[in-house]
């Protein structure tokens, strides 16, 4: 038997008919069936309560079941959408009923879980109408990430890769439009209280489908009523993000630097070459020249968009590998650093010792700054500490 668990997350694995005498022991409220988790009615009741939410009409969490609202119904519910199997635990207090739905398929986002329990207790059919008087759309425009993300290490990096964002736009009609290009998803919401978003485009989107409700966004703010997260209530919130933390910052950071030091290495060797070539019609073999530090920069930071690239690819192609297989990047990273650091060095001492172009000495700031840059997103990203 296969048995996966998503660390930090955890997994049952349990039968069909086992998983049937759970429901029926949270189902069992007067005690009254065969299976029973609690000596106390009272203390079931409880568990089924919300235990912590960000905005009373918002979904929450109940002692680990997640809140939904399916029309004029509260289902409780919880889920699993990864590597392996797809399934979700549904329950309906109030009506004392209850679904399950277990499937060896992975990462199941057909809708068949969520709409399924739909078909049974009805969806809502109203349409949320905005209140006039809330002007809090332009408040919260701006692009959001996931706060369920790893933070250490260059995992860090996955969201950026995977252009995984999430941009909320004011609209012409006073409310605001989520838009997750990845996912293909542009939906409109209303304000019906402060900060608190509706949906009103019809249908479902892929994150309804995969269990995670879009229905209704609260936008949580600080006293200065800057927003610092927004959350759809359970499974998975957002944080702001600025543009320096957006993926198109870092692909117009990583390519134009890379542009940048393919073109400098070229005009380098080219100009070595030449050199090259000039000493030897001077017969000065014994003193053939070697490569400035102005050549050797731009090479130096094309390798490093080179191990940055590599690096990438790696992690993408299998990022629950062990971090430490990218000790070896890591160390080339340092060197390259170390390396970079001399040839710096050299190169502004030459500027000041020698008589250098005005063009010459801008040029050699735009290589050193580039190669600085590119350094900092590195740190940024955790790509100078080794596992």
């Amino acid at each position: 038997m296969f048995f996966f668990n998503d660390v930090p997350a955890g997994a049952l694995n349990i039968t069909s008919e086992d998983m049937a005498h759970f429901m029926l022991a949270h189902l069992n409220m007067d005690h009254s069936l065969k299976y029973s988790l609690f000596n106390k009615s009272e203390t079931l009741r409880e568990m089924h309560e919300a235990s912590y939410t960000h905005y009373p009409e918002l979904p929450g969490n109940a002692h680990g079941f997640w809140e939904r609202f399916a029309g004029d119904y509260r289902v409780i519910e919880h889920g699993g959408n990864t590597d392996s199997f797809s399934s979700l635990v549904s329950i309906v207090p109030d009506q004392n009923f209850g679904i399950s739905i277990q499937t060896n398929v992975e990462n199941e986002m057909s809708g068949a879980r969520s709409e399924l329990i739909d078909l049974f207790v009805g969806g809502s059919q109203a349409t949320p109408q905005a209140d006039s008087t809330l002007k809090h759309s332009a408040d919260v425009e701006g692009k959001y990430r996931s706060a369920r993300a790893v933070s250490s290490g260059i995992l860090k990096l996955i969201p950026v890769l995977s252009n995984a964002e999430e941009v909320v736009t004011a609209n012409g009609n006073g409310g605001i439009t989520l838009s997750i290009p990845t996912m293909n998803i542009n939906v409109d919401y209303v304000e019906t209280k402060p900060y608190f978003f509706e949906r009103v485009t019809p249908g479902s989107t892929p994150y309804d489908h995969a269990g995670l409700n879009i229905s209704r966004l609260f936008f949580l703010t600080n006293a200065d009523g800057k927003v610092t997260q927004l959350s759809y209530g359970v499974i998975d919130d957002q944080l702001p993000i600025s543009f320096l933390q957006t993926s198109i910052f870092s692909y117009i950071l990583v390519g134009g630097c890379g542009i940048w030091f393919a073109l400098g290495s070229i005009f380098g060797i080219i100009g070595w070459l030449r050199k090259l070539k000039d000493a030897r019609k001077q017969k000065s073999a014994s003193r053939l020249p070697l490569p400035d530090s102005v050549t050797v920069i731009p090479l130096l930071g094309l390798l490093l968009i080179v191990n940055l690239i590599a690096s990438s690819i790696q992690l993408i192609g299998a990022p629950y590998q062990p971090m430490s297989n990218f000790n070896l990047n890591i160390i080339f990273f340092w060197v390259l650093g170390l390396a970079f650091v001399s040839a710096a060095y050299l190169a502004v001492r030459r500027c000041n010792v020698t008589k250098t172009t005005l063009l010459r000495k801008v040029y050699t700031a735009t290589l050193i700054l580039s190669f600085l840059a590119i350094s900092i997103f590195l740190y940024s990203y955790n790509f100078y500490f080794l596992v």
